[in-house]
């Protein structure tokens, strides 16, 4: 994981596949605080790089898998409550890319 720090964090393509890398190691993670700091950095990764590049299909559909899955650790009301922030964002991934 500390190679992919390396990387150039001002690229949106690379923020996103970071994020990604990072939710996926989440899962394998036994320490529920390594594993919810994992899915913390992803989101903050997913966040920068809707920002810089919001037209990208893959960037909202991961900003949406990592916001139901950073609002799932706040608990169920956080969780319900950005659930149609999550919608809009898959919404916006079909949008952009049907396949």
């Amino acid at each position: 994981m500390e190679c992919l720090k390396a990387l150039d964090l001002t690229n949106a393509e690379v923020q996103w596949r970071l994020g990604r890398a990072q939710f996926k190691v989440s899962g394998t993670e036994s320490s529920s605080s390594e594993k919810a700091d994992l899915i913390r950095d992803a989101f903050k990764n997913l966040s920068e790089a809707l920002e810089k590049d919001d037209k990208n299909f893959a960037i909202h559909k991961w900003y949406a898998i990592l916001l139901d899955a950073k609002s799932n650790l706040d608990g169920i009301k956080p969780r319900i409550q950005q659930l149609e922030n999550v919608k809009k964002h898959m919404i916006k991934a079909i949008e952009l890319n049907p396949e």
